[in-house]
């Protein structure tokens, strides 16, 4: 009884090891997608100021302002 009770807290330690890990490599993964957020913003961010130099420059100040009234 005594050797399956030492057997038992021996697994369980090694399961609170593990799972140690996995809650870092959690956090370390939730760092990285918060990066890719960011640099997904500044793509978008940037994709819509160049369509708006595109307006201004090739339509226009005024046509341009026409238009999104």
């Amino acid at each position: 009884m005594e050797s399956r009770l030492k057997l038992l807290e021996e697994r369980v330690e090694h399961h609170h090891k593990q799972i140690s890990k996995l809650f870092g490599k959690i956090e370390d993964t939730n760092q990285c997608i918060q990066k890719i957020m960011t640099t997904m913003a500044q793509i978008k961010w940037t994709f819509y100021g160049a369509v708006g130099y595109y307006a201004v420059s090739e339509l226009g100040l005024l046509k341009a302002l026409k238009i999104l009234n």
